[in-house]
């Protein structure tokens, strides 16, 4: 009897020992990159230390090494990462053991195993998309020794797996922490905080946004910590950040909001675009229009759109370059679109004069001109000559909109000095035009650098004119 209940001894203490580590909780295709950003999380769920020194994760067919801190003490948790720095960033209140090492695994689904330094199965799982927990956020848990996804945004990593009020009521119990576990709140379940990280944005590069996070809010008031990860490699630790993103291209930004028990995420898209496109130059009733990439790189025109008109795929223009587009409907405003519908600039005008397009001087205003240079660098010049009004409204996008009107006149000084207008004194202003005499109107026309020759030329006759015909009375 006693060897009988010897050998019932030894069977079963292997058991145990296998037992004491298994496998909690799988965060296998998160929102946006997987690259660095997945983890596995382990529990020992015994009452004494394991040591996890030689120990491997078995996956995609590979033993893989463990390496850090391999203390596991009674009743508490580990995360096995790829990257730390990419797990901090992701799980900024998280302070409990992680383990480095080195896996990817597959978004279909596998088998892992933990495998101690025998190589011995230890525990095992194998996962696949119909779980759960498949890009949307959430991780596969283990709650009841069944595998679902998580209830929480981002899962729980170095905690309880959570269940839900309603699992709790339907069975009349509570799932008991884990053995040397202290329970976020006694008497009742900590809520999650519900993030809001506002809407998705559209902007130029170099241009400072607002990333703001005050419309958070918490179920039990907890005091919350923020993190902001920009997407472009940028972080921080804010509740209302301001970032600018160098270069072309579309972010997502995430959310980070923990509430000392439960961590929540938001996202949401930033759309960036090459800075440096402008209306240059518009002719409302022949209805045709300019831009200049005033940038010293090439803009993708693609599906950038002027009212009517959408630039067909594999529109390019060059740095600091003119581009006229021809048939473009126009009535009383111009719209350059972001290639997602945004409107980049606006302008407005009314009462448009004979013979005139909208053009844009340096300072960035807009003036009537009776030059019109469709494909080159605008020509505004001349003396005030006839009565003309008129209003523009030109709308930039920094990313929110602003209006700032100008008034236009017929005419204004300016000159074309190496292939750039500049003004001339005076600047330009709203004047009030007078008609000039009809040989003013037609001296002012011509070019100011021929006058010098004419009155050398109108000299010379003149004196030899005098001395010819002194000659001829001698």
């Amino acid at each position: 009897m006693k060897k009988f209940l010897l050998i019932l001894a030894l069977l079963f203490l292997p058991f145990t020992t296998f037992a004491q580590v298994e496998i909690t909780e799988i965060m296998y295709d998160l929102e946006g990159s997987d690259s660095n950003r997945e983890w596995i999380e382990i529990f020992n769920n015994s009452s004494s230390t394991v040591d996890l020194t030689g120990w491997k994760l078995f996956e995609a067919e590979t033993n893989h090494k463990l390496t850090g801190d391999l203390t596991l003490t009674a009743g508490s948790y580990a995360v096995i990462v790829v990257k730390e720095t990419n797990f901090r960033t992701d799980n900024p209140s998280y302070s409990g053991l992680l383990i480095d090492s080195s896996f990817s695994l597959k978004n279909s689904g596998e088998s892992l195993a933990i495998k101690d330094d025998a190589l011995t199965i230890i525990d095992e799982v194998t996962y696949d998309t119909s779980l759960g927990g498949n890009g949307n956020g959430n991780t596969l848990e283990k709650v009841n020794n069944v595998w679902q996804e998580s209830t929480t945004l981002g899962g729980t990593p170095g905690e309880a797996n959570a269940t839900t009020e309603s699992e709790q009521e339907s069975t009349g119990t509570t799932t008991p922490p884990p053995v040397g576990s202290i329970p976020n709140n006694i008497g009742s379940i900590n809520q999650p905080p519900i993030p809001e990280a506002g809407s998705d944005l559209v902007a130029l590069v170099n241009t400072p946004l607002i990333f703001d996070a005050s419309k958070t809010t918490d179920p039990e008031n907890n005091i919350l910590a923020f993190t902001w990860n920009f997407g472009d490699g940028v972080t921080a630790n804010k509740e209302v950040a301001e970032h600018s993103y160098l270069f072309p291209g579309t972010y997502i930004a995430t959310l980070m909001v923990s509430d000392g028990h439960n961590l929540s995420k938001d996202t949401i898209t930033i759309t960036i675009y090459p800075g440096g496109l402008i209306i240059n130059e518009i002719d409302p009733k022949e209805g045709w229009v300019e831009i200049l990439n005033t940038s010293l790189a090439i803009i993708d025109l693609s599906n950038w759109g002027l009212n009517n008109f959408v630039f067909p795929l594999n529109s390019f223009i060059y740095p600091e370059n003119y581009l006229a587009i021809p048939n473009i409907l126009i009535e009383d405003n111009l719209k350059l679109t972001f290639p997602n519908g945004g409107i980049a600039q606006e302008v407005v005008f009314e009462n448009t004069p004979n013979n005139s397009s909208v053009s844009r001087v340096a300072s960035g205003n807009y003036y009537w001109s009776h030059f019109k240079t469709p494909g080159g660098p605008n020509i505004i010049r001349g003396l005030p000559g006839t009565e003309e009004s008129g209003s523009v409204t030109l709308n930039t996008q920094k990313p929110k909109v602003k209006t700032t009107k100008f008034q236009l006149i017929n005419v204004a000084y300016a000159q074309k000095v190496n292939n750039l207008v500049v003004p001339l004194a005076p600047t330009f202003q709203t004047v009030t035009p007078k008609k000039l005499p009809l040989m003013a109107n037609i001296l002012d026309s011509l070019p100011f650098t021929i006058f010098p020759s004419i009155l050398t030329t109108f000299l010379t006759v003149g004196v030899l004119a005098l001395l010819f015909r002194k000659r001829l009375f001698l």
